[in-house]
């Protein structure tokens, strides 16, 4: 059984701004189906590309090939929903993270949540939801 990660307020915001990512820019998205994706920021602008996986796929190989690359991208594995969901983050800086969400990140989004100590923004990060 999976083991939720989630530990700062800030990976919840970025859960949620990828979902929303998702909502807008996957036809037909429905948040109560398992959905795997990945969103990759193109680099000359401002827009996100969609790769929409089915559970088949060999998604793993793509996410390795864009961190050997310094992409920046989220990625998204609903992978039952409901219950559990993992997504990761990778090369977003705090800057363009707090663009995405429409809103600065408070001193209060990195505090842990049972230790309450306090933390920072990291540009790369993955957690589990459950």
């Amino acid at each position: 059984m999976p083991k939720a990660t989630l530990s700062y307020l800030y990976e919840l915001k970025i859960s949620e701004v990828i979902q929303s990512l998702a909502n807008n820019l996957i036809e037909d998205f429905d948040p109560d189906k398992a959905n795997t994706y990945i969103l990759q920021l193109n680099q000359n602008s401002d827009d996100f590309e969609c790769i929409l996986f089915n559970h088949d796929d060999q998604y793993f190989d793509i996410v390795d090939d864009l961190e050997s690359k310094g992409a920046s991208y989220f990625f998204f594995d609903h992978f039952d929903p409901h219950c559990y969901a993992y997504f990761k983050w990778n090369n977003i800086s705090q800057k363009k993270m707090e663009e995405l969400l429409g809103e600065t990140l408070q001193e209060s989004d990195f505090i842990h949540m049972k230790t309450k100590d306090k933390g920072k923004y990291r540009e790369c990060g993955s957690v589990m939801l459950g």
